[in-house]
């Protein structure tokens, strides 16, 4: 029942060349996970990767180099017609560089740091419509291939009582292509058609930033202030939407006040002003999703946002509390929305999220924790009052934990949502559920240990998302897990 799913993990860590070197690798494969109502179609996977890290003082400073590579294989993603159109990702694959570098100095600047970031990226999807008595079978794939990079600089020191941090930062995409083709099969099960649509022949973005922050105590209070400028470029070469190029810029930045109440009691104001470029798939790529088939808007403007939070943070020895109410208004927001079962990108004028989030831990003792948490959210589009993408219904969760020994420990956790009844433009109406999950581990050595974990133990039937198509969550699992340390 629930997750069947077979995974194992190893990491070692050693000295080379005068430095400390780090392998790991991983593997998991899971099958059809099962609902409290049957088996959920489609929904296996496989997944492996490995990493490798070397770290060494040279220069003053840190040195360390990174590397991983990701890989899944056959991802399903099941809907309520899997066992009519099978989706899938085929193939998925990444592979990451990261280097970076740290040093104090010289003279009065604490810290100086680089780091540079590579990846070549892979994904392929396919759409299997299986063939029935009336209509031969057809296949949709889409290849996307990219290259991502990331520099970024920045410096550290004090200016009279001030913190200052000074940086810039470049990142981007580039050697984006992507394509879409369509093979339909005769009855005997030979493809006899095939037709190759370029979507991305080659697009690349790029984006250009500086910023500073000024941070400092002042007596009971604390300033905190920051401020970025953004230069974003994205140019398109062939493909369905042909030549294009756009350029925007922006500033933003926040401001932060704090003030300490009491010992124990701190409240913090604060407000943002935030910007985002759409993405290069976006404006430009038209083909097939996991979702639908998707057209991009090269005419989308860029999202800008005004961000006010307010946070009161009440922390004693034994327990912390934190209470946080926040509104954002979202200028062109950029909105998926969808016409049939086609989807498309528009901007949307202004949105506003409201909401207010509690967070509470307390030692009870004895080795005993409780740590629990609720939240309430609301967005809609100003215009028209219309509900927005990706806002959570009224939820909390409570942990308690407990380590009766140096060998034992043990949680319950449990959680409880409210029915969504405001969708988004590409979401469904989610009724409210609650959750149970349980777990106890024993050091059997000073190197090894075995847990055991349960999730929804109650077996409740809940939609694993809020999305259009999807399909039940697990239900009761049961998982066991060895962990051990050389």
């Amino acid at each position: 029942h629930g997750l069947d799913e077979f995974g194992v993990a190893a990491e070692a860590t050693t000295e080379l060349f005068g430095g400390g070197i780090m392998l790991g690798a991983h593997y998991r494969d899971y099958g059809d996970y099962s609902s409290p109502e049957g088996t959920v179609f489609n929904s296996n996977s496989e997944m492996l990767g490995f990493r490798a890290g070397w770290q060494i003082a040279a220069f003053n400073g840190i040195l360390h180099v990174g590397w991983r590579t990701d890989e899944a294989r056959d991802v399903g993603k099941p809907a309520p017609d899997s066992e009519i159109r099978r989706v899938f990702y085929p193939q998925e694959t990444s592979h990451r560089l990261s280097l970076g570098f740290e040093r104090p100095g010289p003279g009065k600047w604490n810290r100086l740091s680089l780091t540079f970031g590579w990846d070549d990226y892979s994904l392929t999807l396919a759409k299997d419509r299986f063939a029935t008595d009336t209509t031969p079978r057809d296949v949709a794939e889409s290849t996307v291939d990219a290259n991502d990079f990331s520099i970024r600089a920045d410096a550290e020191r004090p200016l009279g009582d001030w913190r200052l941090v000074l940086g810039a930062d470049v990142s981007g995409r580039y050697n984006l292509g992507a394509v879409n083709e369509y093979t339909t099969f005769d009855v005997d099960g030979d493809p006899v058609d095939i037709d190759r649509e370029v979507s991305i022949e080659n697009a690349y973005g790029t984006d250009l930033g500086i910023f500073l922050s000024l941070g400092r105590a002042l007596g009971r209070w604390s300033l905190d202030f920051g401020l970025r400028g953004d230069s974003v470029w994205s140019a398109n070469g062939g493909g369905y939407f042909g030549d294009l190029n756009t350029f925007n810029s922006a500033i933003s930045g926040f401001a932060a006040v704090g003030y300490e109440l009491t010992t124990d009691l701190e409240l913090t104001a604060q407000v943002a002003r935030g910007f985002r470029d759409p993405l290069l798939s976006d404006r430009y790529y038209r083909g097939e999703t996991g979702r639908g088939f998707i057209t991009g808007n090269p005419d989308l403007d860029p999202e800008t946002s005004l961000q006010f939070d307010l946070a009161l943070r009440y922390s004693p020895d034994s327990t912390a509390v934190g209470l946080y109410v926040y509104r954002y208004r979202i200028y062109d927001l950029i909105e998926r929305f969808r016409i049939g079962d086609d989807f498309f990108f528009r901007n949307r004028g202004e949105s506003e999220i409201s909401g207010v989030e509690v967070e509470t831990s307390f030692v009870i003792g004895n080795g005993l924790e409780l740590h629990a948490g609720a939240h309430l959210l609301q967005g809609e589009v100003v215009e028209d009052g219309s509900p927005t993408d990706g806002v959570p219904p009224p939820g909390f969760f409570v942990v308690l934990r407990g380590n009766p020994s140096a060998r034992w420990w043990w949680m319950v956790r449990g959680a409880a949502y409210a029915r969504d009844d405001r969708p988004g433009p590409t979401e469904q109406e989610i009724p409210g559920y609650a959750l149970l999950d349980a777990g106890a581990g024993y050091s059997l050595t000073d190197w090894l240990e075995v847990s055991l974990l349960g999730r929804n133990l109650f077996d409740r039937s809940f939609l694993a998302s809020s999305d259009e198509d999807a399909v039940l969550a697990p239900g009761r699992s049961i998982q066991l897990v060895l962990r051990g340390r050389l």
